[in-house]
């Protein structure tokens, strides 16, 4: 605890949603501003996990972002403008502070920027060969969208290249995000109806600071 309002809690190893909505309510409760560091178990790497969503932050100027502890390297990384695509894989960019230098500005970073940051993303140009392997190999995701597909009288695998634009998007959650206050619904419409009047035949998807789609208070 630092000054009575700021924890930095290190986080080394898995636990349950329950007992992490659990600590961070207990938080709040006291009024604590609480700022995760994920250690080694828990860093980023190609996808997302349901408890890894739970340790995002968000700003209008980052987007979505989180902090991981590198005792070893004696750093600590901002990972930020985290975007999934629709394989799954998991995009970011990263800024890296040592422990000896000032690490509360790294933490002030996402509120003090001031300026719409950008991240190319290549795309995947055959999303029919794509879908067709995730059927063979019975995605449960996929398999639940051909179904969902059926229903509507149309089959996924047809003009697909062209249907599955935009590709890459913000994170979502089938839980609310445990560290984020703000309301993401007119983000997320503003982002898709940006993409879905562009072009689809590209091989490179650019995406925005929030505040380049809409005002967040």
């Amino acid at each position: 605890m630092i000054n009575h309002k700021l924890i930095l809690e290190v986080q080394c190893s898995h636990l349950s949603l329950e007992r992490l909505l659990e600590r961070q309510k207990g938080y709040n409760k006291e009024k604590y501003h609480t700022i995760w560091l994920l250690d080694r178990k828990l860093w980023l790497k190609n996808t997302l996990s349901q408890l890894q969503k739970q340790f995002l932050n968000f700003s209008k100027w980052l987007g979505f972002y989180c902090y991981e502890a590198d005792i070893e390297n004696n750093e600590i990384r901002l990972k930020y403008m985290i975007h999934e695509d629709i394989r799954g894989r998991v995009h970011y960019l990263t800024k890296s502070c040592s422990l000896t230098d000032n690490i509360y500005l790294l933490f002030r970073y996402p509120f003090m920027i001031g300026n719409i940051l950008s991240l190319k993303i290549k795309i995947s140009a055959n999303m029919r060969q794509y879908i067709q392997q995730q059927l063979y190999f019975k995605n449960p995701k996929w398999l639940k969208k051909q179904e969902e597909a059926y229903l509507k009288g149309y089959n996924i695998l047809l003009d697909c290249d062209k249907s599955y634009y935009p590709q890459v998007f913000p994170p979502h959650s089938k839980l609310d995000f445990c560290l984020i206050d703000q309301k993401l619904g007119e983000y997320y419409d503003k982002f898709k109806k940006f993409y879905c009047k562009e072009e689809s035949k590209k091989q490179i998807q650019i995406v925005y600071s929030p505040c380049f789609y809409v005002k967040i208070k």
